[in-house]
């Protein structure tokens, strides 16, 4: 049963002079933000800082003056774009990002990055980029074409792994699998102690997980089948920093064959994989919205000889 677990990402920045919060925006919004882009809202988990909401096909994080949705599958992420803005004046906004990686079978997608850049021409003024090569692993990004200073502590950290190993795949597999066994697999008790966490298991496959403590998040999403293997980590946390065990765990606990790192305005590391991956691709490019966006794309040293895979 194919699902295609590769992600679009938008970020929404808001200008919250003489207006309230984000977060007292009541939920009946959300869901018509969410229903806009063709998922659904499960669960939600709030503090004093953001409000996270898991969703049928992945994750939306709301803070006072921004927000964070993350969708997969067959999605149309794009029209949430036009629903928030059915609230929001276009003056209003302050920063917009838009992400769409490569995804396994595009064909299979009611649209394209092409085509959701498209509907937003005759709203913003944009500037598009693709980072890393359009025959392998590639994120599209589209940032609006005005002067934005992100805070100093503003970075994101995205971890986008592909064709899992077998540990993992067996954890995420097993039918009626309990979530307390994949927090276990994924030592989340050992390293975010004291973190609200939401989770879900989908039947027969699938994962989703947003956790949160103070104003940081991370979530995880899984796509475990054999056809399409895919898992997500994605944080404001500096994963790479102080939190950078965590970033060597969660790799070694889904052991992909590749895998992608992108960062926004902090840095990635220089060597921490040379030992078991090459690097195979490495963009750098500094925003006129005010980030530096980072990306580096990870192959495996196995040089095994496999079987071919029988199609027919």
């Amino acid at each position: 049963m194919f699902f295609e677990g590769s992600e679009k990402k938008l970020e929404i920045v808001i200008k919250r002079s003489n207006m309230n919060s984000l977060r007292n925006i009541d939920q009946s919004f959300w869901t018509e933000v969410v229903e806009a882009s063709g998922a659904q809202i499960l669960s939600s988990v709030h503090n004093n800082h953001l409000s996270a909401y898991l969703l049928s096909e992945s994750s939306l994080f709301v803070w006072d003056d921004r927000i964070v949705m993350i969708t997969c599958g067959e999605t149309k992420l794009i029209k949430a774009v036009h629903t928030f803005l059915k609230r929001f004046p276009k003056e209003d906004i302050l920063s917009l990002i838009f992400q769409r990686k490569n995804e396994y079978c595009s064909h299979l997608q009611k649209t394209n990055f092409f085509s959701d850049i498209d509907s937003l021409k005759g709203v913003f003024n944009g500037k598009s980029f693709r980072f890393g090569n359009m025959d392998g692993h590639h994120n599209f990004l589209y940032h609006l074409d005005k002067k934005f200073t992100p805070s100093p502590n503003d970075y994101t950290h995205e971890l986008l792994m592909y064709h899992l190993g077998s540990d993992a795949k067996a954890i995420f597999c097993q039918e009626g699998q309990e979530k307390s066994n994949i927090r276990e697999f994924l030592k989340l008790n050992k390293y975010f102690n004291g973190w609200k966490i939401d989770d879900f298991v989908f039947q027969p496959y699938g994962y989703s997980l947003n956790a949160i403590k103070g104003p940081h998040y991370f979530t995880i999403h899984v796509t475990p089948q054999e056809e399409a293997s895919y898992a997500s980590f994605e944080t404001n946390l500096a994963l790479w920093g102080e939190h950078q065990n965590y970033g060597f765990q969660i790799l070694q606990a889904f052991s992909p064959e590749s895998f992608d790192l992108v960062s926004f305005n902090d840095s990635l590391p220089e060597r921490p994989f040379q030992n078991n991956n090459y690097l195979v691709k490495y963009v750098k490019e500094k925003l006129n919205c005010g980030y530096e966006v980072q990306f580096k794309q990870f192959i495996k040293k196995d040089t095994t000889a496999e079987n071919a895979i029988s199609i027919s």
